[in-house]
C-alpha cells in the first residue's frame, strides 16, 4: 500500500496532461489509500480540528447553502475535493515523506514541460507561429481546443507558471546535469505562458520571482535589493511592451474606455463591468452572501450589457467570488485559510510552501480558481501536501 500512495502522488503529478474527465482519479485513489491506513490505525492520529481548518473552505460553502435551500449536486460534487484531500491528507499524516514531494514536483514538471511542447506543435501545426503579429486569442483558442489535453487558458497558465517556481527547488535538490534541461523546459513554459498571455497569472508569476529572489539571496544593502527590484520592473514592462500577445492584453490597460464602457473585445472593460455588477450584488446580502449555485448578478448584467448576460460571468476575483457566495462570513474563511498557510510555512521555514501560498492569493485577485475542479484540485492539494510533508521529513 506504501507503493501504491507513492504513485497516488505521481500521478498527481499528471494533472497538467490529465483529460478534464479523469483529474478526480487521484483524488479518489488518495481517499481509499487514506482510509485503508485510517482503519488499519484505528484512526487514533485523526484530529477534528485539524479537518475542520483544513476542510474550512469546502463547509463555508456548504454553509452557504442556507441562503438557497437547494441542493447544486454539480457545485458540490466540484468542490468535494476541498473536503476529501485535507480529511486524506490527515489521515495519511504519518505515511507522508519527503520522496513523495520529490516525485510530484519531478512529475508535474516534466508533464507541464510536456504540454507546452505539444502547445507549440499545435501552434506551428496551425501555423500560429508563422504569423508575426502572434495573435493573442488565437493561442488561447488553441489551448482550449487541443483534443485529450485541453484545458482552460487560465489553468494551464496556473500549470506552466508553478513549474517556473519549483526552478529554486530544481536548482538545489537535483545533483546532476538533469536539473539544467528541467531549468531549460521552465523557459520553455514562460514563453508558452507569455503566448496564452493570462494577466493575472503572468502578474502573480512576476510577483513570486520577485519574493523568491529576495528569500533566496539575503540582499542586506539597500541599494542591492533597489537595483534587483528595479531589474525585475524593466524585465516585466519589456515583456509588455515588446512581446506582441502580451502588449495586447496589457494596452487595454491605458485606453480610457476600458474603465468606461463595457467593450466584448476588451477582456480588462469587460472585468470593469463584472465587478461592478458583482460589488453592487453583494453589497444586498453582505453577512451570509447569497449562497452555493446562483449567480444572483446576473440580473445586473442584463441591465449593463448583453454580453456579460450571455456569457453569465462568474466574479473573476476569487475573494469578491467568497463575498458574493457566503457574505462577510465566507471572505474571512478564505482569508483566515491562507493566513493560516503563510503563518504555517513561515513557521517550518519552507520557501517552496510559502511562495505557492503567495502565488495562490495573489492570483486570486484575478481569477476564480476555486470554481472548476482544475484549479480546485491543484490549490488544495499543493496547499496539503507541503504543509503534511515537512512533518515527516523535518524530523528525519
Amino acid at each position: 500500500m506504501a507503493k501504491l500512495l507513492k504513485i497516488c502522488f505521481i500521478i498527481f503529478g499528471f494533472l497538467p496532461i490529465l483529460p478534464s474527465f479523469l483529474k478526480g482519479l487521484p483524488v479518489i485513489l488518495l481517499f481509499l489509500i487514506a482510509i485503508y491506513f485510517g482503519i488499519k490505525s484505528n484512526f487514533k492520529d485523526f484530529k477534528l480540528i485539524t479537518l475542520l481548518i483544513g476542510s474550512s473552505l469546502f463547509l463555508v460553502n456548504i454553509f452557504s447553502l442556507i441562503n438557497t435551500f437547494s441542493f447544486p449536486r454539480n457545485k458540490i460534487e466540484t468542490i468535494l475535493s476541498l473536503l476529501i484531500v485535507p480529511l486524506s491528507f490527515s489521515l495519511l499524516k504519518k505515511q507522508i515523506k519527503s520522496n513523495h514531494e520529490r516525485s510530484f514536483i519531478i512529475v508535474f514538471s516534466i508533464t507541464s514541460i510536456l504540454l507546452s511542447i505539444i502547445h507549440f506543435y499545435f501552434y506551428y501545426s496551425l501555423g500560429l507561429l508563422n504569423d508575426t503579429s502572434l495573435k493573442v486569442n488565437s493561442f488561447r483558442t488553441a489551448v482550449v481546443e487541443i483534443p485529450i489535453v485541453h484545458d482552460h487558458p487560465i489553468y494551464v497558465s496556473m500549470f506552466l507558471a508553478i513549474t517556473t517556481l519549483f526552478i529554486p527547488w530544481f536548482y538545489k535538490n537535483i545533483n546532476s546535469k538533469v536539473k539544467y534541461l528541467f531549468i531549460l523546459g521552465s523557459l520553455l513554459c514562460v514563453i508558452d505562458l507569455f503566448l496564452i498571455s493570462s494577466k493575472g497569472v503572468i502578474i502573480s508569476m512576476f510577483c513570486c520571482w520577485i519574493v523568491l529572489t529576495f528569500i533566496k539571496f539575503h540582499l542586506k544593502k539597500i541599494s542591492s535589493k533597489i537595483i534587483l527590484l528595479g531589474l525585475f520592473f524593466i524585465t516585466f514592462f519589456i515583456s509588455i511592451s515588446y512581446v506582441p500577445t502580451l502588449e495586447r492584453r496589457f494596452r487595454e490597460l491605458k485606453i480610457k474606455t476600458t474603465y468606461t464602457k463595457i467593450n466584448p473585445n476588451n477582456s480588462t472593460s469587460i472585468r470593469m463591468g463584472i465587478y461592478d455588477c458583482v460589488i453592487k450584488t453583494i453589497v444586498k446580502k453582505p453577512i451570509l452572501g447569497h449562497g452555493l449555485g446562483v449567480t444572483p448578478q446576473r440580473k445586473c448584467y442584463e441591465k449593463v450589457s448583453k454580453h456579460l448576460y450571455k456569457r453569465n460571468y462568474n466574479s473573476h476575483n476569487q475573494y469578491l467570488g467568497y463575498l458574493l457566495i457566503a457574505g462577510l462570513i465566507g471572505f474571512f474563511v478564505l482569508l483566515g485559510f491562507l493566513l493560516f498557510h503563510f503563518k504555517n510555512s513561515i513557521d517550518k521555514k519552507n520557501d517552496l510552501y510559502f511562495i505557492v501560498v503567495f502565488f495562490f492569493s495573489i492570483i486570486m485577485f484575478t481569477e476564480n480558481i476555486l470554481e472548476r475542479q482544475s484549479g480546485i484540485i491543484l490549490f488544495i492539494f499543493l496547499i496539503n501536501l507541503f504543509e503534511y510533508s515537512l512533518i515527516r521529513y523535518k524530523k528525519s
